[in-house]
């Protein structure tokens, strides 16, 4: 979750990996599944992996904006993926929206015009 916001949001992070490298059985490993994930994290605003990276894992992530609105970092929650995310279905909205209000208070610190 973490890499997918470097990746969409954050100035300076290759927008192109070279090579993408599979983890475990639900890593994003072809370029249309990275493209189709990319429109859907910037659409939304954040990210989220279940196991993608470790199996039993999940993550929900936010980018954090500086002034001008620039990507300058992110913020991630990690946990076991039962914690973090509804049974087979996407994470939990009280993990998404506690993420991403955190973000926004980290980012206001950091420069970022409400």
């Amino acid at each position: 979750a973490l890499g997918k916001i470097m990746l969409g949001f954050v100035a300076g992070t290759p927008s192109s990996p070279r090579m993408l490298e599979r983890y475990t059985p639900r890593t994003l490993v072809s370029r249309a599944a990275l493209d189709a994930e990319m429109h859907r994290i910037r659409a939304h605003g954040w990210s989220s992996e279940g196991g993608e990276l470790s199996p039993g894992i999940g993550a929900v992530a936010v980018p954090l904006r500086g002034y001008g609105g620039i990507g300058v970092g992110a913020l991630a929650v990690t946990g076991p993926v039962e914690k973090v995310f509804r049974h087979a279905g996407p994470p939990l909205d009280s993990i998404v929206h506690a993420t991403i209000d955190t973000a926004g208070s980290i980012s206001r610190s950091l420069g970022l015009q409400a």
